[in-house]
């Protein structure tokens, strides 16, 4: 397992002090964006959430990651839907084929 994962497997819980049956899980360890430049690794997230700088880091690199995942979900969606209606397309064709087969196969009534 590489370093990082490790460290990112590391988790903290946060009890409410207002509500004991609330209970956060956290990582204990986080990286802003300036740690990934820089090759600085990672922060203490206690650190973090207590400075009010680095908080506002921590926060925008969410939101940041929140919508690079909401670009994903949507990509990814649209292609399945395309996808989706590709395969429609392929099927009404087979059951065309289908039915004009049958059709085809049936005997065919005289007119009198």
């Amino acid at each position: 397992m590489q370093a990082g994962n490790i460290i990112r497997s590391v988790k903290v819980q946060i009890v409410d002090s207002k509500n004991d049956d609330r209970v956060i899980k956290i990582r204990e360890y986080v990286s802003l964006p300036e740690d990934r430049k820089n090759e600085n690794g990672y922060r203490s997230v206690n650190k973090v959430l207590t400075d009010n700088e680095l908080r506002l880091q921590y926060i925008d690199s969410i939101k940041e990651e929140l919508q690079s995942f909401q670009n994903k979900l949507k990509a990814v969606s649209e292609a399945a839907y395309i996808k989706s209606q590709a395969v429609n397309v392929e099927l009404n064709k087979e059951r065309k084929k289908v039915v004009k087969k049958i059709e085809s196969e049936k005997p065919k009534r005289a007119v009198i």
